[in-house]
C-alpha cells in the first residue's frame, strides 16, 4: 500500500475498500483514503489520509443486492405470469371472435327462416282462404245437384207409373247426367287437393276448345237456368288450344 502511495503525482488522492479483521476476529470493510505528501523534489514527506468504517454501507449494500435480486426474479416471474395470460386472453378473444361469427351467421340463418315462415304463413292464410271459397262453391253446386237429383229420383219413384217412356227416359238422362256433373265436381276437388301438395304433375296435351267450353256449359247449365242466366260462346277462330285440362 505505502509502494502505491509513493508512485502517487502530488495531492493526489485514492480511494480503496479494505477487508479488515479485527483482534475480535470479526471482520469489518473500511474506506481508505489517502494521498502522499511530497516536496519538491518529489520526496515522500509522510503520507495523509483517512480509514473509514464502512461494514454498516456494506452490510446494506448486499442487502440492498439481494433485494433487487429478488425484485428482479419476482419481475421476471410476474412477467412471466402476465404473458401467459396474455397468451391465454389472445385465445379466449380468438374464441370470442370464431363464436361471434357463429353467432352472426346462425342469426342470418334465423332471419332467413323467419323470411321463409312469414312466406309460409302467408301462402297458408291465402291457401286456406282459397279452399273455404272452392269448398264453398263446391258445396252450393253438390247442394243443386242433389237436389235435381233428389227431385228426379222422387219423381219416378212416385210417378213413373204414371209417365210415359219417353219421360221416364229423359228423367234418366238427366239423373245420369248429374251424377256425372257430381263426380267431375269430385275429381276437381281432388286434383286441387293434389295441387296443394305439390303431388300434381304438368302433363299438357292438345285439346278442342269447343269442347271443353260446351263441357262447362254442361256442367253449369242447371245452376244457369235456375238463376236465369245465358250463356253464350263465339269468335274463337282458333279452335285448338294446348295446356293441362285439369
Amino acid at each position: 500500500r505505502i509502494n502505491e502511495l509513493e508512485g502517487f503525482t502530488y495531492h493526489e488522492i485514492k480511494s480503496q475498500e479494505i477487508k479488515l479483521i479485527t483482534k475480535n476476529n470479526q471482520i469489518i470493510w473500511v474506506r481508505d483514503t489517502s494521498r502522499a505528501i511530497k516536496s519538491d523534489d518529489d520526496e515522500v514527506l509522510y503520507f495523509d489520509g483517512i480509514l473509514e468504517d464502512i461494514t454498516d454501507w456494506r452490510k446494506a449494500q448486499n442487502e440492498i443486492k439481494v433485494l433487487n435480486d429478488e425484485l428482479e426474479q419476482k419481475v421476471i416471474l410476474r412477467t412471466s405470469e402476465l404473458n401467459s395470460t396474455l397468451a391465454k386472453l389472445e385465445d379466449t378473444n380468438q374464441e370470442l371472435k370464431l363464436l361471434n361469427e357463429q353467432v352472426a351467421r346462425e342469426s342470418v340463418k334465423l332471419v332467413n327462416l323467419n323470411s321463409l315462415l312469414a312466406d309460409s304463413e302467408k301462402k297458408l292464410i291465402e291457401t286456406n282462404n282459397m279452399k273455404d271459397r272452392l269448398l264453398s262453391i263446391i258445396a252450393h253446386d253438390l247442394k243443386n245437384l242433389l237436389q235435381t237429383l233428389s227431385l228426379s229420383s222422387e219423381l219416378l219413384a212416385k210417378k213413373a207409373h204414371l209417365l210415359e217412356p219417353d219421360e221416364i227416359q229423359h228423367k234418366a238422362n238427366q239423373i245420369s247426367t248429374t251424377i256425372k256433373k257430381i263426380n267431375e265436381l269430385l275429381d276437381n276437388l281432388l286434383t286441387w287437393s293434389r295441387s296443394i301438395k305439390g303431388r300434381l304433375t304438368f302433363e299438357p296435351e292438345y285439346f278442342k276448345i269447343d269442347e271443353l267450353v260446351e263441357k262447362v256449359e254442361n256442367l253449369l247449365k242447371n245452376q244457369l237456368s235456375q238463376k236465369n242466366i245465358s250463356f253464350s260462346a263465339s269468335g274463337a277462330n282458333i279452335n285448338l288450344g294446348f295446356g293441362d285440362k285439369s
